[in-house]
C-alpha cells in the first residue's frame, strides 16, 4: 500500500471506529428499497427511524435492497404534507425539510414499483456541537471545526442541517469564526490553558497550548516525491504533536502554506476527512515545491507535475 493510501485508510478508520455497529438503514415496507440518511451529523449515515429536526433539511438516499439490481426513483410524496416537504429530488436522493413534529408516510415510486416508509420529525430540545475528530489539545489562535448537533427531548441525535447561532461561555476563551457549511461551527481559541467551554447546550473541554509546544510537525510528508498531472490535485495530511506524542488540533489559522513555485503548482490548506491537510494542484510541468510553517518550524515538499 502506498503512503497516500495508508494515511487515507487510517483517517477513515479513525472516523468509523466510534460508530461501528450502528443501524444505518431502514427497509421499505414492500421490501423493495433501503432508506439511509446521508448527514454530516451522523458520519456513517442513519436509518429512516431517526427523526429530522424541525427547521432543518436532511438528505435521504434510496437504494435497491437487491444488490444485483439497480433501481431508479421516479417520484416521491409525503402524507400528510404539513409534517415535512421534499424540497429537492435528485437521482435516488431526496432532500427533506422537517416542518412540524410528527410522523408521516413517505411513498417512493421507482422503475420497479412503489415502496413505503415512516418519516419522523421532532423538535430539537438541545442544540450544541460535537467534535468528529476529538482533540484534547488545540492551538491558541487556531480554528477547530465542530459539527452542529441537535437532540430531541429523550437525548436522541436528530438528523438535518441548518445554521445555528450558539452562545459561547466563557466568552473570553473562544469565538465563533464566520463561514463554513451550514452544519459547521467554526471555533477559534483565544486563551491558553485548560478550558471548560459551554457551547449552546453542549460542553467542550480543551487544553489550549502555544505553538512552541509543537515538537512534531509532519507537513504532508506522504506527498514527498509524488507526481500529479497538470490540472490534477493531490491531498496531503498534516500531523502535529507535542513532546509526549499527543496530537494537537486547531491547526487552521496558525499554519501557513505557500507554493515556492507558483508557476508550477498551487497549494491551500484543506481538511481531509476532518483532519488538517493541504491540497496541491498542478499548474504546469516541472518541479513543484510547497512550504508549510507552524510557528518557528518550517517544512518543504517536492513534487513532480507532469505534462
Amino acid at each position: 500500500m502506498n503512503r497516500i493510501a495508508s494515511w487515507t485508510t487510517l483517517a477513515l478508520a479513525t472516523l468509523a471506529t466510534p460508530l461501528v455497529g450502528c443501524d444505518t438503514s431502514t427497509e421499505g415496507e414492500n421490501n423493495l428499497v433501503r432508506f439511509t440518511y446521508e448527514d454530516p451529523v451522523v458520519t456513517l449515515g442513519a436509518s429512516l427511524d431517526t427523526a429530522i429536526a424541525v427547521g432543518t433539511r436532511a438528505t435521504l438516499d434510496v437504494q435497491s435492497l437487491d444488490a444485483t439490481a439497480g433501481i431508479r426513483v421516479r417520484g416521491a410524496k409525503i402524507d400528510p404534507p404539513e409534517i415535512a416537504s421534499i424540497v429537492d429530488n435528485q437521482i435516488n436522493s431526496l432532500v427533506i425539510e422537517g416542518l412540524v413534529a410528527g410522523e408521516a408516510q413517505l411513498t417512493v415510486d421507482t422503475d420497479r414499483g412503489t415502496d413505503l416508509g415512516t418519516l419522523r420529525v421532532a423538535e430539537a430540545a438541545q442544540v450544541g456541537v460535537r467534535a468528529i475528530i476529538e482533540s484534547e489539545k488545540v492551538l491558541i489562535g487556531g480554528t477547530e471545526v465542530l459539527t452542529v448537533e441537535r437532540r430531541d427531548v429523550t437525548g436522541q441525535v436528530l438528523v438535518g442541517v441548518a445554521p445555528a447561532e450558539l452562545s459561547i461561555n466563557p466568552e473570553t476563551a473562544a469565538e465563533r469564526v464566520p463561514g463554513g457549511a451550514d452544519h459547521e461551527f467554526r471555533l477559534r481559541y483565544l486563551e491558553a490553558g485548560g478550558k471548560a467551554l459551554q457551547i449552546g447546550d453542549s460542553s467542550l473541554s480543551r487544553e489550549v497550548v502555544t505553538v512552541d509546544q509543537v515538537t512534531r510537525f509532519d507537513f504532508a510528508s506522504q506527498l514527498e516525491g509524488a507526481s500529479l498531472d497538470v490540472g490534477g490535485e493531490l491531498p496531503g495530511l498534516i500531523q502535529v504533536e507535542d513532546a509526549g506524542g499527543q496530537g494537537i488540533g486547531a491547526v487552521e489559522g496558525v499554519l501557513t502554506v505557500e507554493s515556492l513555485t507558483p508557476e508550477i503548482c498551487t497549494v491551500r490548506f484543506q481538511r481531509q476527512l476532518y483532519l488538517p491537510g493541504i491540497q496541491v494542484e498542478g499548474v504546469s510541468a516541472g518541479e513543484c515545491i510547497v512550504e508549510g510553517a507552524l510557528g518557528a518550524q518550517t517544512a518543504q515538499l517536492s513534487l513532480t507535475v507532469g505534462g
